[in-house]
């Protein structure tokens, strides 16, 4: 039988059924307000399974509040129909966005990726891990902010186990390996899947994706993901770092909290733009970790067709093929507002039947999370134990100056200078990893170290690092300049031969070092400090510097290293099998000096 009215609301049309709720678009019949109303499907009411699973959803949306988390106005029960309502916004899913055609440009997706750290963040630190994240449950508002949807398979850490047969609930392009193999789900299963979102974003597809479900579930437990370069090579090599480590299969070796990710892609964004804007939350208060609003698709994005009515419904209350008409749906948005603390689901629904069975509850009732806030205040206000009994003001007090003491001390221990041996154990560490921007998130360490002890022998060291950081940096803003104006042949010459140089390095040391020096004799000479080129002069003169110290190994060691391994498949290999050895030493090596002598033999042995 079709609902009409429901607590406050009165039900103007079907935006869409599936798993076990419907959504309307619903009327305050009072204010005129238009919400989202999502009841449990009459067919389940009476089971205690899905009964609990959805007093459940309700219980988690009410312990969140967040801007970029779906906000719930408030739940009720009428004849034996239970309902929550939730604010509806114009907006559409990322996943609407992929399928339209939208490709999203890496910045973008990492100032998307933080808005969703933010979110992830707000509720694993209440226990609650999403289990579902995917392109479809995360909405792109009309004003380019993110909000997360569908909490409705979300599990508390430790709760009791509420899943489907098999214990594996959630989508599986974008599942994590533990979640699709039957273990238990953390909070690095959610950020696995947001490596997963992320990767799709920039590549238009999941890291995993087949029409066979045991091939999808096969590949992301035993498979590793193609690396995102390959299909986007416009990708810096610092995002496809950080989606492998996202995408590791056991969850200790991903990052650990969406915390740290959240700061590993804003400093990477940072770093890589030329304009740093300063994060605040959304009432206007600094945030340690934080992204500047994404910018319009117009801007960066393929251009997308006007605004339309699409409803953005949790996962729970999608439409389905048999929906006919009510396909054509209004555009929903879903945003959690202040929340009452905890409420007992036995207070507003009454305890379980020990059946799974059980009647429909004939009352009718529907609460707002603002007036059961209040109502919660007043009761505690009026309370006859509000006061405490007559010990507990005294001990109150000993422990708020405990409290004091304590943290007066811990900032006193915060704010003295750390060491010389700890700063530099900080910045030897960052170092030995090679990434240069671990050593860019510790610039004021170094700056600190310098300024507190110029006599220590190791502030030669630091200032070295200082230089690597700087040439790191440079060679970043010539890239970023060059993707601007159109391309290296744009850049100024000097420019041209440094960031040629740069790249270099990683692959040919010695033909680098060539192109420094080359560079020093064409420009050095007439380099005026005041000019734009005195930079790239300086950075390569430090570069050269450096690559002057001996190489760990020698290219005696190398030369050495193929001729073993040319020994020994002369010895161990068939016929067949030595060729093809000869043949892939010539066309790996063929190029590098150092190896002249064991690709020479091998020439010598092909022709014979």
């Amino acid at each position: 039988m079709a609902l009409d009215n429901l607590g406050p609301y009165r039900l103007e049309k079907l935006l869409g059924r599936g798993g076990m709720g419907t959504v309307y678009v619903g009327v305050d019949r009072t204010s005129g307000q238009r919400v989202a109303v999502k009841v449990l499907s009459t067919g389940f009411a009476g089971d205690r399974n899905f009964r609990d699973r959805f007093v459940t959803e309700i219980e988690t949306l009410k312990q969140l509040s967040h801007p970029h988390i779906v906000e719930m106005y408030g739940y009720g029960e009428e004849d034996g129909n239970l309902f929550y309502s939730m604010e509806l916004v114009a907006g559409r899913s990322l996943q609407e966005e992929l399928q339209a055609g939208r490709r999203f440009p890496w910045r973008e997706v990492a100032r998307i990726g933080v808005q969703i750290c933010h979110a992830l963040k707000h509720a694993h630190d209440r226990g609650i891990v999403h289990r579902d994240l995917k392109p479809a449950n995360l909405l792109l508002t009309e004003d380019d902010r993110i909000k997360l949807l569908d909490f409705g398979i979300a599990k508390l850490f430790g709760s009791t186990q509420m899943t489907v047969a098999g214990g594996v609930i959630g989508t599986a392009d974008y599942m994590a390996p533990e979640q699709a193999a039957g273990r238990p789900v953390t909070s690095r299963s959610d950020l696995y899947s947001l490596g997963s979102v992320l990767y799709c974003l920039l590549a238009g597809r999941p890291p995993f994706h087949s029409k066979s479900l045991p091939e999808v579930i096969h590949a992301l437990r035993y498979e590793a993901p193609r690396p995102i370069r390959r299909l986007v090579p416009e990708v810096p090599l610092e995002f496809e770092e950080i989606l492998n480590q996202l995408l590791e299969k056991e969850p200790e070796q991903r990052i650990a909290t969406a915390l740290s990710l959240g700061h590993r892609l804003q400093a990477m964004e940072r770093a890589l733009s030329l304009d740093t804007q300063v994060a605040q939350d959304a009432a206007g208060n600094p945030l340690t970790v934080s992204s500047p609003e994404p910018p319009k698709a117009k801007s960066e994005g393929t251009k997308l067709p006007g605004p339309q009515e699409i409803t953005h419904l949790p996962t729970s209350a999608r439409p389905t093929a048999d929906m006919g008409a009510a396909t054509d749906l209004e555009h929903a948005e879903y945003r959690l507002a202040d929340l009452p603390e905890e409420t007992l689901v036995s207070e507003v629904y009454g305890a379980a039947s020990a059946t799974s069975q059980v009647p429909a509850a004939p009352t009718t009732h529907f609460t707002t999370v603002a007036a059961e806030r209040e109502r919660r205040r007043r009761q505690d206000r009026h309370s006859p134990d509000h006061d405490g009994p007559p010990w507990l003001k005294p001990l109150v007090t000993a422990a708020m100056l405990a409290i004091i003491v304590a943290l007066v001390a811990g900032a006193w221990f915060a704010t003295r200078p750390s060491s010389a041996d700890q700063l530099f154990a900080r910045l030897q560490q960052a170092a030995d990893e090679g990434d240069p921007q671990l050593l860019s998130d510790l610039d004021n360490e170094m700056a600190q170290f310098r300024e507190l002890y110029p006599d220590d022998e190791r502030s030669g060291q630091v200032a070295l690092w200082q230089q690597d950081l700087a040439a790191y940096r440079l060679q970043r803003r010539l890239e970023r300049r060059a993707r601007r104006v159109g391309g290296d042949s744009l850049l100024a010459p000097v420019e041209q031969a440094y960031l040629r140089a740069m790249r270099t390095k990683r692959s040919d040391y010695e033909r680098a070092r060539q192109e420094f020096a080359f560079l020093l004799d064409v420009f050095g000479p007439a380099a005026d400090p005041d000019s734009d080129e005195w930079e790239c002069v300086e950075m390569a003169r430090h570069e050269l510097s450096r690559m002057a110290a001996p190489a760990e190994k020698s290219t005696a060691d190398l030369s050495s290293q193929l001729a073993a391994r040319l020994a020994w498949a002369e010895q161990h290999l068939d016929q067949a099998q030595l060729r093809d050895f000869q043949r892939g030493v010539i066309g790996l090596f063929a190029d590098q000096p150092w190896a002249s002598e064991t690709v020479e033999r091998c020439r010598q042995a092909l022709r014979e």
